[in-house]
């Protein structure tokens, strides 16, 4: 399969992200990158002894530039702000509609205009919550569970379009300085996830974000007071990760009663590392209580994963191995609540492309219902 082309907003000089993810696509068999790369600007009161400034590995001289020599990567050093330069470039290589980003200061609408499919950031941490460059500091001054969010972006800064929300797992031995080394780990992990998404030859959508406001920059003092507040913050997390885990337990065995005493609003249309709902999983494992309990609880029946995996597709997967009686009235039953057989995934297929044609009875029942559509 032929592999999109895909630009890399990234840095010029030595930098561990831009490394790691030019690294990643070349692994990944991406050969056509164009790397855009703006060279170092040295911030205002930019702190470099902090011990959560960026993540640093000797790098031996690999900058930007000769990274790309070595892997034959196309590569124009420029500020991110140039638009004329940045669409001669485009122009001059078949003008790529999708682009990521490794290192960038802001981006204006014009250059993010440029990319017809979008420009995709890995944000450290959950929008809104943790937008701003102190995303760790917000993360535990707000609550915030530990993970990253990929988002196209727009010309408001941490905002745009959700793709999805990659979740950190924490350990009760985390320290902060563990936490900051897994969120930056988990960024190349969900940049993993993305590259695995275009490999598969969906198309990539999002949801828009909400982000009423902007977090403001902490004052040193402020990160140390901060920093107190870890140990009740991971508790918290801890707490909460194991709440989740339980229900999705839950809802493999069919529990109602452990489902909801370990149920809370935040848990109901929560995604997983997979992308599913507790809903989408109780689909899945055709766990008809369960799946009942959360719809009277206001689960999302139109919730789809990252590839637009709808609750109805993942509710035929075990059915089409064997044609249960419990397991059509299972189908019947999302139907009669809403749930939709005209929707496409993100490969543009529906819920009869994933179906055998011998599979006569679930056929006969979803195509009573699409004649609603049609």
């Amino acid at each position: 399969m032929l592999i999109k082309p895909i630009v890399v907003f990234a840095y010029s000089f030595e930098h561990q992200k831009t490394y790691d993810f030019l690294v990643f696509l070349k692994l990944h068999g991406f050969d056509n990158v164009f790397v855009i790369a703006a060279p170092k600007i040295v911030l205002k009161n930019a702190c470099e002894n902090s011990p959560f400034s960026p993540l640093k590995q000797e790098l031996l001289g690999l900058n930007t530039r000769v990274i790309c020599e070595i892997f034959n990567y196309n590569y124009l050093e420029s500020s991110h702000d140039d638009e004329n330069k940045i669409k001669g470039f485009l122009d001059k290589n078949g003008s790529p509609k999708l682009a990521v980003i490794s290192g960038a200061r802001i981006l204006k609408q014009s250059v993010i205009s440029l990319f017809e499919e979008g420009v995709v950031n890995f944000h450290p941490g959950k929008i809104p919550e943790t937008s701003g460059l102190d995303s760790f500091y917000w993360m535990i001054k707000n609550g915030s569970l530990p993970g990253t969010t990929v988002h196209f972006i727009d010309k408001k800064v941490d905002a745009g379009d959700l793709i999805f929300f990659h979740v950190l797992e924490l350990s009760e031995a985390d320290t902060p300085r563990d936490l900051n080394w897994l969120l930056y780990q988990n960024q190349l992990s969900a940049f993993k996830r993305f590259l695995n998404l275009i490999w598969s030859g969906c198309e990539i959508k999002g949801t828009p974000l909400f982000r009423p406001y902007k977090n403001t920059p902490f004052l040193e003092a402020d990160k140390e007071k901060v920093l107190q507040s870890f140990e009740i913050w991971k508790k918290t997390i801890l707490d909460t990760q194991a709440q989740i885990k339980k229900c999705y337990e839950a809802v493999k065995t069919n529990d109602c009663m452990v489902l909801t005493k370990n149920f809370s609003p935040f848990v109901l249309n929560y995604k997983n590392s997979s992308g599913r709902t507790l809903l989408a999983e109780s689909a899945y494992y055709h766990s008809y209580d369960v799946f009942k309990e959360l719809i009277k609880l206001g689960a999302d029946l139109d919730a789809v994963n990252d590839k637009g995996t709808t609750v109805l597709m993942y509710a035929k997967t075990i059915l089409l191995e064997n044609e249960t009686i419990d397991g059509l009235n299972f189908i019947e039953y999302i139907l009669s609540i809403g749930g939709r057989v005209d929707v496409k995934d993100f490969y543009g297929r529906s819920v009869f492309d994933y179906i055998h044609p011998e599979k006569k009875k679930i056929i006969s029942i979803l195509a009573e219902k699409k004649n609603e559509f049609y």
